[in-house]
């Protein structure tokens, strides 16, 4: 029995592979679980104007790939607060991120 091979759409730099989402569910988690990246920082931008905190810093790959994905990304990852301000774009899995501040 001979399996597609995962197709390359020459206007994307992709690969497809289309039987992605008829995998066990089991393992597309664990395919999800090697998304997750290792220790990063995620710096945070404090705005004296608008007294506001913003991050340049990308999401996870996990939380862009598709709502499966997202799903399972926003178990780990939580938009980060301080105080009662969400900083948009910070996205932390605080079971591995310790946070510091330093002067601007």
């Amino acid at each position: 029995m001979s399996y597609p091979q995962a197709e390359t759409n020459t206007t994307e730099t992709t690969p497809t592979f289309h039987l992605f989402s008829i995998l066990p569910y089991g393992i597309r988690v664990m395919i999800w679980g090697l998304l997750i990246p290792g220790d990063r920082i995620v710096p945070i931008h404090y705005h004296k104007e608008t007294h506001s905190y913003t991050s340049r810093m990308l999401p996870p790959a996990i939380l862009q790939v598709n709502s499966e994905s997202r799903e399972y990304g926003r178990k780990r990852y939580k938009e980060t607060t301080l105080g009662s301000q969400i900083v948009r774009g910070a996205y932390m899995d605080l079971s591995q991120t310790s946070c510091t501040s330093a002067p601007n």
